[in-house]
């Protein structure tokens, strides 16, 4: 696939952070003042809406796979292993053909598997989503990317440089960077709190012992191994993306929904001249 003028028109704002940050609020709430502004701006997520993501949505929750879903899934994924102009590659498609009969007998994954079943969703994301948005000019805030699939499968045993391999194999050049990184940070204690509070279903990577492992591997990827940001002073560093270098805000997200998100809109205007 060409990489077609960079990928893209829009711009492209990538949000990260530790579970229970608020960083989805914050991307919901970015987006909406983006398109106050007369900005056309889209709010999107992963694990998408589609069924490699309502597929994870359900391994992480440790439910019972939908069966249907998952006969649906495979007919298209063993299609694409005789497709000569897929995207990813024979042996990626194979090792995810595998991953679903795997789950058809009710088996559990390893942590490899599922970030195989990550980068899957997110090149459908990328594809049916992200892309097309981007070319036609439309902004778009994203809430988790490939960074996630780096911490928590970094936090559960899978190398970096293994997953940087599985994302070559799954995306190939099929990987619009963002143009600036948000990741909000609050202490492991604030955001399983927060997470106990909330309504959502807590999954399996959301207990102290897993955060703080996601949080050093947050860590050493942004590079604030020695210091946290405090309530309204980020740390500002850059981060390369597949040979792209981007600025990334570590931004503390103790502070109300609206001190936080005053401050990210800040940012969001110096860098982009708005």
């Amino acid at each position: 696939m060409e990489k077609e003028e960079a990928f893209s028109k829009g711009k492209f704002i990538l949000i990260e952070g530790l579970n229970g940050s608020g960083k989805t609020t914050q991307a919901q709430k970015l987006a909406e003042r983006l398109n106050s502004s007369g900005i056309k701006t889209l709010f999107n997520h992963e694990p998408t809406n589609g069924d490699f993501g309502k597929i994870i949505r359900q391994v992480i929750e440790k439910k019972m796979v939908d069966r249907d879903l998952l006969k649906r899934v495979l007919r298209a994924v063993n299609e694409y292993l005789g497709d000569k102009e897929a995207i990813s590659t024979r042996q990626f498609n194979g090792q995810l053909s595998a991953i679903l009969q795997t789950l058809k007998r009710h088996s559990r994954l390893s942590e490899k598997e599922k970030q195989v079943l990550f980068i899957a969703d997110r090149l459908d994301d990328i594809l049916n989503i992200i892309l097309p948005n981007l070319k036609i000019g439309t902004w778009i805030v994203q809430d988790r990317y490939d960074l996630s699939c780096y911490f928590h499968g970094m936090s559960n045993g899978v190398k970096f440089e293994k997953l940087k391999e599985l994302h070559r194999e799954g995306l190939n050049d099929c990987y619009p960077a963002p143009d600036i990184l948000f990741y909000y940070w609050v202490p492991v204690e604030v955001g399983l709190k927060r997470l106990l509070a909330s309504a959502k279903i807590i999954d399996f990577y959301e207990n102290q012992e897993n955060l703080k492992r996601i949080e050093l591997a947050a860590k050493k990827i942004l590079g604030f191994e020695t210091n946290n940001p405090s309530p309204h002073h980020s740390l500002i560093s850059e981060i390369s993306l597949y040979g792209q270098s981007r600025k990334v805000f570590l931004i503390n997200a103790e502070p109300t929904i609206e001190e936080v998100a005053d401050e990210t809109w800040q940012y969001v205007r110096k860098t982009f001249n708005l």
